[in-house]
């Protein structure tokens, strides 16, 4: 049960602008496995427009199987500033649980709102089920966002599949306008 007294206390800070302390209250109460109280206190918190009471939020509704409302939370959070990454950090709770589909469709929703890194944990997914042609098209989709990283991990792809020509061509000339491994590398015609 809630303490009434410091969620009065709490209420009043929050009133005159700082959430703190009923984030607080609520990560203690989740802490200590009461979720009904957690939810309550964060409630307010999240309402008052404190991005990181709604990742608890999130987080909470994604616990208790509530995937519709975790990813309505998470929208909220990238809506009023917050980083997409709470897209990947449900999607990993997803795959964990074994909903693969629902981690794929959250990197991507990351992914749509401009995090490459969402792209690279999607390859990561797809590689992990043996999807290598699916991973493959996914870095190249990183590497046209500007994400290089994904210029090395997809040239380790192609070493694990037997292609450590494509790979070494990759890595030295990088790749066309096409989208394929350049042979050599671009001329300026000027």
């Amino acid at each position: 049960m809630v303490d009434e007294g410091a969620k009065a206390l709490a209420v009043l800070t929050a009133d005159r602008g700082d959430t703190s302390a009923l984030h607080d209250l609520a990560r203690r109460r989740e802490t200590t496995g009461n979720s009904v109280d957690a939810e309550a206190l964060a409630v307010p918190a999240a309402d008052y427009g404190n991005t990181e009471t709604l990742w608890f939020l999130a987080w909470l509704r994604e616990q208790a199987a509530d995937a519709d409302a975790a990813e309505a939370l998470a929208v909220q959070i990238v809506d009023r500033g917050g980083n997409p990454a709470v897209f990947d950090a449900l999607a990993v709770m997803r795959e964990i649980n074994g909903d693969t589909a629902g981690a794929e469709a959250l990197f991507q929703r990351g992914a749509d709102r401009g995090r490459t890194g969402s792209l690279l944990s999607l390859t990561g997914l797809r590689r992990r089920s043996g999807d290598t042609e699916g991973a493959e098209t996914v870095y190249r989709q990183a590497i046209d966002r500007g994400n290089t990283h994904a210029l090395q991990e997809l040239a380790e792809l192609c070493t694990d599949v037997g292609n450590n020509v494509g790979a070494s061509q990759l890595l030295r000339f990088g790749l066309t306008e096409d989208g394929e491994a350049a042979s050599r590398p671009a001329r300026d015609d000027r």
